[in-house]
Order: C-alpha cells, then sequence, then structure tokens
C-alpha cells in the first residue's frame, strides 16, 4: 500500500513538472520564438534593417548567457509585406516550428495574422504596426509596438490646426489599413474647426513616384500635404514638388523617420518636413548619447547599417527581453502575457522617448509619439 501511494505521489509530482516545463517552445535551455519580416522585395529597405537589429539585439542577450538561463532563439520567417506571405509564414511558425511567441514582426500585413493568433492563443508582441483594431480588447495575445494610425493621424492634425490657420491641407494616402485610419483620425480633427481641406488621392503602397498627383496638389492650392506613403515613393514626391516650384508643408508617415529617409531628398529639401515618433530613430533625438552608442557599436560590430530601422528592430527585442525577464524562471505563456501587462512607468528601453506603460486594458505600452521636424537634414523635435 506504502509502495502505491508513493508511486502515486510520483506521477502526480511528475505530472505536475512536465506542466510546469512543458510548455510550447520552451525548454530549461532555450526559448523558441518567431516573427515574420520583411527581408527582401519591394519593402525591404523599410523592414530588413529590423530584423537584422533584432537578431544582434538577441546574440548579444545569448553570449551572456541569455534571460533566466535560458537562450533566445528567434526564426524568421521573410514575407514581404505581403498577406498571403504572412498568413503562410506564421501558420509555419505556430504549427510547424512549435514557437512560444511571436515576436518583433513587421509591417501591415500583420493585420491578417491577429485573428489566427489570438484563436490559437500564441503571445503577439512587440510588433510594428498600428491598425486601430489592435485596441479591441478581446485581442489578449497582441501587444503592439506603435499607437493607432487614427490616433497619428489626430497628432498631426492638431499641430496643423494649431500652427497653419487658413491654410489648405490635403492627403496622399496609400491603399491600407495605415492610410484609410491615418485619414480618419485626422479629419475628425480637421472637420471639428471648419479647416479647409482639398482632395485625397490614394497610391499603391509599393509605387514608385507619384509626380501627377503632386501636380494635382499643386493645381489645387494645397498648402499642407499629410501623407502616410513611405520610403521611396514619399521621398521622390517631395523631390518631385520642389523641383516644379511647389513648396507645400510636408507631415510624413512615421515610418519615415530614419536617416536614409533624409539622404533620398534633395539638397533644397533640409528643413520643414513633420513626422510623429514614439521611439529614438536617430542620434540627433537622443537625450540618453551613451544608450544611442551602445546601439550603434552592436549594429557596426555586426554590419548592419545604423539607422531607424534598425533601431526598430534593437528596440523590439530589447523590450521583449525585458518581458521574458519579468516573466521568471517558470516560462508560461500565461505568464508572459502578465509581463507584458506590466510596465507601470518605472522603467524605459534604451531607445525610448516614453517609460512603458501598460495594463490588461492598454497594449499600447510604448505610449504616444511625438511631433518631430527636419532642420539641416536632421530630425528634431517640434518646439511646443
Amino acid at each position: 500500500m506504502k509502495n502505491l501511494i508513493g508511486i502515486c505521489l510520483f506521477v502526480i509530482a511528475i505530472g505536475s513538472t512536465s506542466k510546469a516545463l512543458g510548455e510550447i517552445g520552451v525548454t530549461d535551455t532555450e526559448v523558441i520564438i518567431g516573427g515574420h519580416t520583411t527581408e527582401s522585395g519591394p519593402m525591404a529597405g523599410a523592414g530588413a534593417g529590423a530584423a537584422q537589429g533584432g537578431a544582434a539585439y538577441y546574440e548579444m542577450i545569448n553570449a551572456k548567457g541569455g534571460i533566466n538561463g535560458r537562450k533566445i532563439k528567434w526564426i524568421r520567417k521573410d514575407t514581404q509585406s505581403l498577406a498571403p506571405k504572412t498568413v503562410e509564414g506564421v501558420r509555419q511558425l505556430v504549427e510547424e516550428d512549435k514557437v512560444f511567441a511571436v515576436v518583433g514582426s513587421s509591417g501591415p500585413s500583420h493585420i491578417a495574422v491577429v485573428k489566427y493568433l489570438n484563436e490559437r492563443k500564441v503571445p503577439d508582441l512587440f510588433f510594428s504596426d498600428g491598425a486601430g483594431a489592435y485596441a479591441d480588447l478581446s485581442l489578449k495575445m497582441s501587444f503592439p509596438m506603435y499607437y493607432t494610425w487614427e490616433s497619428e493621424g489626430q497628432t498631426v492634425a492638431n499641430y496643423v490646426v494649431k500652427t497653419m490657420k487658413g491654410k489648405k491641407a490635403c492627403f496622399l494616402q496609400t491603399k491600407d489599413t495605415l492610410g484609410e485610419e491615418y485619414v480618419k483620425g485626422a479629419m475628425k480633427v480637421l472637420k471639428d474647426v471648419n479647416f479647409r481641406v482639398g482632395p485625397t488621392i490614394r497610391v499603391e503602397r509599393m509605387g514608385a513616384q507619384a509626380d501627377s498627383e503632386v501636380l494635382n496638389f499643386k493645381q489645387e492650392g494645397c498648402d499642407v500635404i499629410l501623407t502616410s506613403v513611405y520610403g521611396p515613393l514619399c521621398s521622390s514626391a517631395i523631390n518631385y514638388g520642389f523641383s516644379q516650384g511647389y513648396k507645400p508643408t510636408w507631415i510624413i508617415s512615421s515610418f519615415n523617420v530614419n536617416t536614409k529617409f533624409i539622404g533620398l531628398l534633395s539638397d533644397s529639401v533640409k528643413d520643414g518636413v513633420i513626422s510623429v515618433h514614439n521611439l529614438v530613430r536617430e542620434r540627433s533625438l537622443a537625450k540618453d548619447k551613451k544608450a544611442w552608442d551602445d546601439y550603434e557599436a552592436l549594429m557596426k560590430k555586426n554590419n548592419i547599417p545604423v539607422s531607424g530601422i534598425s533601431a526598430t528592430g534593437y528596440t523590439l527585442a530589447e523590450v521583449f527581453t525585458e518581458t521574458l525577464r519579468r516573466a521568471g524562471k517558470n516560462l508560461t505563456r500565461e505568464g508572459i502575457l502578465e509581463a507584458a501587462t506590466s510596465f507601470d512607468g518605472t522603467w524605459k528601453c534604451s531607445l525610448c522617448l516614453n517609460p512603458l506603460r501598460s495594463s490588461p486594458s492598454n497594449h499600447f505600452a510604448f505610449g504616444p509619439g511625438k511631433l518631430l521636424i527636419t532642420k539641416n537634414k536632421e530630425w528634431t523635435f517640434v518646439e511646443n
């Protein structure tokens, strides 16, 4: 009888231990995470650096022994920011690679997988997209890096109303969720004060140029153009307008806040381009120069271009690492979610503009964006 009791207790103990240590993607020495990235294709310039920056950060952490005794293995699927490839890549991560969580994903195609990840109860952490759908509190697994695109539109429109009375605002927008929600947020503000509004023109996200659209704005007498387009398409539109003697105020997507974008602008366009962000993506914005130096040194060590794009990937990896540390040694998906909602404003990542704040009812931990402007081909903060 004693032997039987002993065996039962042993089985119970083994069962309890296996539950604690049997979480998907977790072993005693490793945690396996995944992410979909944009490392090739037309949008590679807007995403490849983020994947490289995140990978370099994890390698640095692993070289120091990992977190809570576990090294981080990050499996990436290059989906080119295309929805069908993103759906398939994330399915592979979850069902074949058996990842613990999806972390540091990039691009507006993420909206195509958020429902799937929540249904499968896979933590969906610190991705660079800002669709309004992520504000839905039923999406308990999802934690975006950005504020919503609608709130970005509201932020820049408030600036327009405050500083450009009597002017005429027009929109050059991408044919995607980002463009739709950006305009929606801005129009809420502009309509409330009967601000003069001109046409909204929509273009493909991966388009090559927008010359005819810019000429249309010139003919309409637009004084300020609010745009969600990014990368070379955005810079070429600004450059073309200047080449035609058309110099409206350009307010551009937060995706463009990096030195590479400024380098695409012609020499005549060095001042007055406005944007918004919640991360330090350039040295000129860093109040903590040592933090920027540490980031820059790691990028140079790994032959990765120093840019706002790689700074974003570096930051997402840093925040996940801190979340992993908070989750403790007995790592579970439930525990990582609790850790992701535990930021109370007392911790700030190296390149964040705001201390992180999160809760079960607020998954936008990185906080609102701050207005930025170019001066002498550098990003700086807008003076209030």
